[in-house]
């Protein structure tokens, strides 16, 4: 059993996790929390993993959204980052998360 993890553009790769993002969070459950107003930014990079065909469910299985931004620290610019991460419920043996965080971890270093 193979897993496919991909790093893409965050725009460029949208479309292959609005489905995902449809899935975790529909648009009718989301209008009514207190935050489902709010219009989120798109990632900068996204680490993808596609669940094995032999799954149950194959296809997205996770999606780790990699943000980067310019801040204000003590009248100083500072680079700062953020993650978000979004998965689909499985009964998995295997640790999709794990593995996202990993690729980050390699990306970003300690």
């Amino acid at each position: 059993m193979s897993i496919e993890i991909d790093v893409l553009n965050g725009d460029a790769s949208w479309k292959k996790v609005e489905s995902l993002m449809d899935a975790v969070w529909p648009r009718h459950v989301v209008e009514r929390l207190p935050w489902g107003h709010i219009e989120w930014a798109h990632a900068d990079l996204r680490v993808l993993i596609d669940a094995p065909e032999e799954q149950p469910n194959p296809g997205l299985a996770c999606h780790v959204g990699i943000f980067f931004r310019t801040a204000t620290w003590d009248g100083r610019k500072v680079d700062i980052g953020g993650i978000g991460v979004i998965r689909r419920a499985l009964n998995l043996q295997l640790d999709y998360m794990s593995n996202a965080f990993s690729v980050v971890h390699n990306l970003f270093g300690e």
